[in-house]
C-alpha cells in the first residue's frame, strides 16, 4: 500500500489542500491521501490558532466526500507539540514495512528540515515527496544531505498548479465580512459561520 502524508494546520482547510491531496493521489498512484491537523505545531508555537477540534473537524469535513482521503487525529489527541517524527513512528506501528508512506512537503521548509524534532525518523521511514510549482527550480537538497550525510535519502518531486490561496488570506475574509465561497467547500464554509471562526483577531 502507498499512503501519502498532509500535515499542516489547516485552519482553514482549503481547496488548493484538496487539490494538493488529489494530485498526490493521481502522480504518485497512492492508495490512501491521510491529512494530519496538527495539534499543537512546535514551528508556530507564537501564533494564535484555531482550537485543534475545529480544525479536525473542518478536515473532515472538506474531506468526507472523497474516498481516498482519510483523516487522522494522531496530533490533535497528543499532549504538548505535534512533532512529525512522533506522528511517522506511530503510523510505523499502524502500518508495517509493506506499506510505503510518502511525506508530502513544500520546498520550502528543505533547509530547515535537519533542525527539526528528531527528523531522521522521517527519512528512514518515508520518501520525502516534494512539492514543486510551475517554473521551480529543483529543490535544493544540499541541507539535508549535509547534515545526514550517511543516511539514504529517498525522494520523489510532485508538480502541482499554483493555487493562490492562503488560510490567514481567507481568515482575512471572514473579520472583513467578505465570501469564501468557492475557496473552501461548502461544509466548511458553514460549519465556520455555524461556530462563529475567525470573526475576530483572537479567533
Amino acid at each position: 500500500m502507498k499512503i501519502g502524508i498532509i500535515g499542516g494546520t489547516f485552519d482553514p482547510i482549503h481547496i488548493g489542500h484538496l487539490l494538493l491531496g488529489q494530485e498526490a493521489l493521481e502522480k504518485l498512484q497512492l492508495d490512501r491521501v491521510l491529512f494530519i491537523p496538527a495539534g499543537r505545531p512546535w514551528m508556530k508555537a507564537n501564533q494564535k490558532l484555531s482550537d485543534k477540534h475545529h480544525r479536525l473537524n473542518m478536515t473532515r469535513e472538506a474531506t468526507k466526500n472523497n474516498a481516498s482521503f482519510m483523516v487522522s487525529d494522531l496530533e490533535v489527541k497528543r499532549e504538548g507539540n505535534s512533532y512529525s517524527s512522533e506522528t511517522i513512528e506511530e503510523l510505523s506501528k499502524e502500518y508495517d514495512n509493506t506499506t510505503q508512506l510518502f511525506f508530502i512537503m513544500g520546498s520550502e521548509v528543505l533547509k530547515s528540515f535537519p533542525q527539526w524534532v528528531n527528523p531522521i525518523v522521517i527519512l528512514r521511514r518515508c520518501t520525502l515527496t516534494i512539492v514543486t510549482r510551475p517554473g521551480e527550480q529543483q529543490p535544493n537538497l544540499t541541507a539535508i544531505q549535509l547534515a545526514f550525510p550517511d543516511e539514504p535519502l529517498e525522494t520523489v518531486g510532485l508538480p502541482v498548479a499554483q493555487i493562490g490561496i492562503s488560510s490567514s488570506e481567507l481568515r482575512a475574509r471572514v473579520r472583513k465580512g467578505l465570501p469564501i465561497t468557492h475557496w473552501v467547500p461548502l461544509g466548511v464554509e458553514q460549519y465556520i459561520q455555524n461556530k462563529g471562526l475567525y470573526t475576530t483577531e483572537e479567533m
